[in-house]
């Protein structure tokens, strides 16, 4: 059942639909709270106006502070492909021999999970290997770098925050990593992970290093 909420900006009315994995829909603002409603029911029929998720609502809070002008971050917002959505791009790539997947850097578990489950409704993910791109960060700098030179980069902002606030960034970055591996080592279909180490390569080996308690139970 698609939900979806409205919520009064500087600009106008705006709204934001969601599913059972998160996020579908955005629309922008209108001079009538009434013409955002009727955008939502023509797009998601039987769609339901109700109070958002906990996970939204910071969502909505982003949106409001862009249109005032203001920096927000909403990459870690959970996502979820409209109804009807297929991954015909992957679908493509498996038929033709592909034989594992490996994505961009994607420093949450929750989200890689909730991709995954939507890639096992469409029957894919005993056809190939998911591996999941992960970094040992050596800075808050170096991960917003990340976020504005590599697209679809997923760095919560309280990750960030973490480093910021961490008396030694490298060290909370490679144990941050540790902590997501082990996250994804429990999450269904993650097959393994890449651990790369942009602007912190000698992170890596050290990683993989402690890192190993873990294969003893799992592919990762």
């Amino acid at each position: 059942m698609i939900g979806y909420a409205i919520f009064e900006t500087a600009i106008g009315w705006a709204g934001i639909a969601w599913g059972d994995r998160g996020l579908v829909g955005v629309r922008l603002p209108a001079r009538e709270a009434e013409a955002t409603r009727r955008g939502f029911e023509r797009r998601f029929p039987g769609a339901v106006e109700r109070e958002p998720p906990a996970e939204l609502a910071r969502v909505i809070d982003g949106v409001r502070a862009l249109l005032r002008g203001e920096k927000a971050d909403l990459s870690d917002a959970p996502l979820d492909p409209p109804p009807g959505w297929s991954p015909a791009s992957l679908i493509r790539k498996i038929d033709a021999g592909a034989q594992f997947v490996q994505t961009q850097f994607c420093m949450d578990a929750g989200v890689a999970g909730r991709y995954l489950a939507r890639l096992s409704s469409e029957g894919l993910i005993d056809r190939v290997r998911y591996l999941i791109g992960v970094a040992p960060l050596a800075s808050a700098r170096s991960a917003r770098w990340i976020l504005d030179h590599l697209p679809g980069s997923i760095i919560p902002d309280a990750l960030i925050a973490r480093l910021e606030d961490a008396r030694d960034p490298r060290a909370e970055g490679r144990r941050a990593c540790l902590e997501l591996i082990e996250q994804l080592a429990e999450t269904a279909g993650v097959s393994g992970v890449h651990v790369m180490g942009p602007l912190n390569e000698a992170a890596v080996p050290e990683v993989l290093a402690d890192a190993r308690h873990l294969r003893a139970r799992t592919a990762i």
